[in-house]
């Protein structure tokens, strides 16, 4: 896969502006204000757009797209300083504060068509999660060419202490594991809450043990041991 691309970002207010607020989508971003020499805001009507023709656009074929889907791969779409954009797609339901799927899935849909004029010729994803938005704001020099690199991140299949949630850090699916003598385990179905009413399952093994996990719920472990994929879902 040779992902790249520079895009257009655009300083027009139109109704992306709020959407990207929440999402600050790799290719078009509506500035709400600009800031003036002595630092006070001006009016929308000032803003001004700073324009560039993409270059090399990124490319997945179609076969490739639904393969990647199928086997829940998760594509990291990232700024080349790591400063603007780090959105990703996943299959599960970890979306921040307050955003829905359903509301993620329609902002994607909303700026579509953006994407692809800003010189994208396959829309890499139909969900994104929002990891930094700290340069949307209200300084012109905020409409700038990113560069843009999308890899694929293979989900994990062999666990050991820590908290992963299925469908985004791991594949779902029954896992199993020999034990050591400090194992534990427990199955949330919210992953980022431990309270013991969220708690599906737990267990200390000192021997061999299995556990199953839908995408969208969480597995805490600590210990010694592995828990290694051994069924799909």
């Amino acid at each position: 896969m040779r992902p790249t691309a520079f895009t257009r970002l655009t300083t027009h207010r139109s109704k992306h502006a709020v959407l990207a607020a929440l999402t600050v989508v790799a290719t078009a971003m509506s500035v709400a204000a600009c800031s003036s020499a002595d630092g006070t805001a001006t009016s929308p009507a000032s803003t001004t757009a700073m324009s560039v023709a993409p270059t090399t656009a990124a490319v997945v074929s179609d076969a490739d797209f639904i393969r990647d889907l199928r086997s829940n791969r998760t594509y990291m779409l990232s700024n080349s300083d790591q400063s603007l954009i780090d959105l990703a797609k996943t299959s599960a339901r970890a979306f921040p504060e307050g955003i829905s799927d359903a509301e993620w899935r329609s902002t994607y849909e909303s700026v579509r068509d953006i994407l692809t004029q800003s010189g994208f010729t396959r829309d890499l994803s139909k969900e994104f999660i929002v990891k930094s938005v700290k340069y949307y704001g209200t300084s012109p020099s905020y409409a700038q060419a990113v560069r843009l690199a999308a890899t694929i991140t293979e989900l994990r299949t062999v666990i050991t202490a820590g908290i992963y949630i299925a469908g985004t850090d791991i594949e779902s699916g029954t896992y199993k594991t020999d034990g050591a003598s400090s194992c534990y385990y427990e199955l949330r179905r919210d992953p980022t809450n431990g309270a013991v009413s969220n708690i599906i399952e737990n267990d200390n093994l000192s021997g061999p043990g299995y556990l199953t996990v839908d995408d969208g719920q969480g597995i805490k472990i600590s210990g010694g041991c592995v828990f290694t994929k051994v069924r799909p879902r």
